[in-house]
């Protein structure tokens, strides 16, 4: 009979296996858009087919095929998502019955988002707009269509601070008649309203958050170790 620390073990093995593919899963069909990771998939298999590698099988050849994967994967993540133009190309790409209309901007609000106890927070813009189509007015609203990041804990006041801000540059786009607007030719009533066409906008996306938060702890870490340093050597 096993031990019961076998089965503790067992346990733990399989529910953290779980737990990450629960993890992976969020992070590639939920949080972020799937057809990104399709079309690194798509790539990666063409990569492995045309490439001559070396290993041999398949287990060596199922951990190849994941890093390149993920090599891929992360780096296109990461461009589109600071760069609202090539999000706008994408969507425009992958839905060509989808034409562009005029629209009328009824109101937008901004917003707080505080995922993680104000931890890389983000304020966001909702935006309400109408437009006509054969003589019938459609009225939608494009939740979260501009969002604005900080990386680390917010105050009261700063909070305000970057809803104010976003409000003021969705104004300005607004203002301008740089905004997009978009509606299914099949199904007229569906719409996206894209605030922004910018080649790119590092504070709209997540990893600005993230690579500047862990910059200021890889900085800290560094401060502590020299001083941790220089006292040792003092001594």
């Amino acid at each position: 009979m096993k031990s019961i620390k076998y089965i503790v073990d067992k346990t733990f093995h399989y529910l953290g296996f779980v737990l990450m593919m629960v993890f992976v899963a969020c992070l590639l069909f939920w949080i972020n858009n799937y057809r990104y990771f399709i079309y690194a998939l798509i790539v990666t298999v063409i990569i492995f087919l045309l490439r001559n590698s070396t290993k041999t099988g398949w287990k060596a050849k199922g951990e190849y095929f994941l890093m390149l994967l993920a090599l891929i994967y992360f780096p296109l993540l990461t461009l589109m998502s600071v760069s609202p133009f090539l999000k706008f190309k994408e969507f425009q790409w992958t839905h060509p019955e989808w034409q562009q209309t005029k629209g009328q901007v009824l109101s937008y609000k901004s917003e707080w988002e505080t995922p993680f106890r104000r931890v890389s927070g983000y304020a966001f813009i909702d935006v309400s707009y109408q437009y006509t189509l054969n003589h019938k007015v459609y009225t939608n609203t494009e939740q979260k269509a501009e969002k604005m990041y900080y990386p680390i804990w917010e105050s009261k006041e700063r909070i305000q601070l970057l809803k104010a801000k976003l409000l003021q540059q969705t104004k300005q786009q607004i203002d301008s008649q740089k905004c997009i607007l978009l509606y299914d030719v099949n199904h007229p009533k569906e719409s996206r309203f894209f605030v922004s066409r910018s080649l790119f906008y590092l504070q709209g996306s997540a990893i600005y958050a993230f690579s500047i938060f862990i910059g200021v702890l890889m900085v800290l870490l560094i401060i502590n170790l020299f001083f941790s340093f220089k006292n040792k050597n003092t001594i």
